[in-house]
């Protein structure tokens, strides 16, 4: 008997001060964070430094989150020639401002449109433009397909790929803007 006597005693002295907020306080087993003791279901009172600790790190995750958005949605989209695009702008949400070459080509599956495509010449070179899935649908729906000849801008991410003429890919119908009809486009 005294043999546990005296290990439960080297238990009590191996545990410093620090370590006695992870313990249950009624059967002194270990609970870490908890706030209830799953052994014996006793309530477990924490440092009021630990409480306070996770409501500030949720606070400043939750306002770090909203800052990011705020970034994201304020910045503005770099407007550039079609000539000046290099594979290091793969994947960048980029303004293309030029002129519709020939009409919108619009492809249905099972009777919905998937994809919207078209071509744009700016006076250096010429891009294709395409949007799939539900961003198609709603541009074929709204009726801003634009046709050869149309003034426009359009705002997209750029799809680089080795031996392929390079695209933008539309990602919100509110993305095109169509200005006005010229007849000179080649």
């Amino acid at each position: 008997m005294e043999t546990n006597d005296s290990d439960s005693s080297v238990a009590q002295q191996k545990i410093r001060p620090d370590e006695q907020a992870a313990l249950c306080p009624a059967c002194r087993r270990f609970i870490g964070p908890l706030d209830t003791c799953p052994y014996c279901e006793c309530p477990a009172e924490k440092p009021v430094g630990l409480k306070l600790l996770r409501r500030i790190a949720i606070l400043l995750a939750v306002v770090g989150l909203c800052l990011v958005y705020a970034a994201s949605i304020s910045r503005d989209v770099h407007a550039m020639p079609i000539g000046d695009i290099k594979p290091v702008f793969n994947s960048a949400r980029v303004r293309i401002s030029g002129f519709a070459a020939e009409n919108t080509h619009v492809r249905q599956k099972y009777g919905k449109t998937n994809l919207v495509s078209f071509l744009i010449y700016d006076g250096t070179n010429f891009i294709t433009a395409m949007a799939f899935g539900n961003c198609a649908e709603m541009i074929a729906k709204q009726d801003c397909t634009p046709e050869k000849g149309d003034k426009m801008a359009v705002v997209g991410r750029l799809s680089l790929k080795a031996g392929k003429p390079p695209r933008i890919v539309i990602e919100r119908p509110g993305d095109i803007t169509i200005a006005g009809r010229e007849n000179n486009v080649p």
